[in-house]
């Protein structure tokens, strides 16, 4: 395995060892770059986490590490995943600046951003201080927590927590430090408080609030939600001045909006989604009166919109979990 070739050149047998076994793990993936020659120039090795080192995985020190610290101070919820990019390296400029560095830091942009969206990503540096500079530029903080040694060298981390900088935010963060004369002059983009990190069940009565308030104008002011990922997610990144509060119920509720429209398009969820509109996007006035819209007797309404309460919730937690808009299959 040529990346293996290239991991013992920079940093010795061990390190081959882990590209080998993490290959053969579900886990991980490794991801190789080749020159125009179709020979290796370089790659670099993912791994999904939670908050404990995969059972039956190697004994890999970088991972026992990031465990620890996603343990201890990760806040994982249910599904939610860390990345961690175990190697990455060319095979002639190490972890220096190059060509193979640059075209590997856009491929990981690609996994940060697109598919499973982590919820943090940990990324280690054999030269943290060299780097360090660049990792603030691009919103990932020095995490000395998570340093490990693995084959003799010394490791330091970085972090980045894409549940409290979403994507979105984190590139327009990007965008304007490029255009900025002092890049560092522009903050990195935060809520008017910290985001709240709910778990499932406090996740999904939140939302049942929400619907009950949904109708009325000033309704949704006080919800937790308005301080989740959920939300953060579909705000633009300054969104931190006066206006914020009125953005966020607006993204709140364009959210509601899309998981209940998700939920209309799937013939599955159809009947539960009626239930839905007619009680809380479009309320009829009452139970009742609702269910007399439906033309369904009183205990076959409730169903429906018990079934329609409990997709909604599990579509808008897998976009707190995830990002991304709902899906409904």
């Amino acid at each position: 395995m040529e990346a293996c070739t290239v991991a013992a050149i920079h940093e010795g047998i061990e390190a081959a060892r882990l590209v080998h076994e993490w290959s053969r793990r579900p886990e991980a993936e490794t991801y190789t770059v080749r020159g125009p020659d179709g020979v290796a120039a370089g790659f670099y090795t993912l791994i999904e986490l939670g908050g404990a080192p995969p059972p039956g995985g190697p004994d890999d020190p970088a991972v026992r590490a990031a465990c620890g610290w996603l343990d201890a101070y990760g806040e994982l919820r249910g599904d939610e995943t860390a990345l961690l990019v175990r190697f990455w390296m060319s095979r002639d400029e190490y972890q220096a600046v190059s060509p193979v560095q640059t075209l590997i830091t856009l491929r990981l942009t690609h996994h940060y951003l697109t598919g499973r969206q982590p919820a943090v990503t940990l990324l280690p540096f054999a030269d943290p201080e060299f780097w360090e500079p660049g990792c603030a530029y691009v919103d990932f903080a020095r995490l000395p927590a998570a340093d490990f040694t693995s084959g003799g060298h010394r490791f330091g981390m970085f972090v980045h927590d894409w549940r409290r900088v979403p994507g979105l935010a984190w590139l327009a963060m990007l965008t304007e430090r490029e255009r900025a004369e002092d890049p560092f002059a522009v903050a990195p983009p935060a809520p008017s408080g910290p985001l709240r990190v709910l778990d499932r069940e406090v996740f999904a009565a939140a939302v049942r609030d929400a619907l009950r308030e949904f109708a009325r104008p000033d309704g949704l002011r006080d919800s937790p939600l308005l301080e989740t990922r959920l939300v953060a997610g579909r705000c633009a990144a300054d969104a931190v001045d006066g206006t914020g509060a009125r953005e966020r119920v607006a993204a709140l509720r364009d959210a509601i909006r899309a998981a209940a429209a998700a939920l209309e398009e799937s013939p599955p969820d159809r009947r539960a989604f009626r239930a839905l509109h007619h009680t809380y996007l479009r309320p009829a006035g009452t139970q009742a009166r609702a269910a007399e819209l439906l033309r369904l007797p009183m205990t076959t309404y409730r169903r429906h919109l018990a079934a329609g309460i409990g997709r909604l919730t599990e579509l808008l937690w897998q976009e707190e979990l995830e990002g991304g808009g709902p899906e409904a299959p």
